[in-house]
């Protein structure tokens, strides 16, 4: 599973998770390109490793991909590595994209964005946040998506049943009132 920072891991967790469940004996791998995902969870692992992506050069990818075989890989959100992507395609390992958000003022639906909406045409399956999402994917003609909805809220009920890290995190025993700061930021 590749994440480009801790907000997309928290998205993909869920998914991890159900995957480690149906799959135990598989090896998971978690890559970030952000130090802020990275440096948090390489010490609590939910992978059985956690490590940076390679620069998307096509000789790091290619031996990246050649080293770890991948049965499957997923993608968290807005990432679409050109190389990575077209490196797993030629491969034929399936790719996913978990949570993805689109707009019309992204450029896979402008005139000019043929290449790029190639990109998206690699990806097995597309799991979109959103109708609106799905709808604009298909007037460009990929149609290999689903909408599954924003992953996060499967995360934050999870985290609400299971308030054990904050005692650590916050150095408390009894949590029962915490206010929750946050950001939201547009890609593209």
């Amino acid at each position: 599973m590749h994440c480009a920072s801790l907000g997309e891991y928290e998205q993909g967790l869920p998914v991890l998770k159900s995957l480690q469940a149906e799959d135990p004996d598989s090896f998971y791998l978690v890559t970030f390109f952000s130090p802020s995902g990275y440096q948090l969870k390489k010490a609590h692992q939910v992978a059985d490793l956690t490590t940076y992506l390679p620069w998307d050069n096509r000789s790091d990818i290619r031996r990246f991909i050649n080293h770890l075989q991948p049965a499957k890989v997923l993608f968290i959100k807005y990432e679409f590595w050109p190389n990575l992507l077209r490196e797993l395609h030629k491969q034929q390992v399936p790719t996913y994209l978990i949570a993805g958000l689109f707009q019309p003022s992204q450029v896979f639906f402008k005139p000019w964005g043929g290449w790029f909406r190639n990109l998206l045409r690699g990806f097995t399956h597309i799991f979109v946040q959103d109708e609106e999402s799905q709808q604009l994917l298909h007037k460009i003609g990929i149609t290999q998506n689903s909408v599954y909805g924003d992953t996060r809220f499967d995360r934050v009920q999870h985290q609400k049943q299971d308030l054990s890290f904050m005692k650590t995190f916050v150095g408390i025993e009894n949590v029962s009132s915490l206010g929750v700061l946050g950001r939201k930021t547009s890609m593209y």
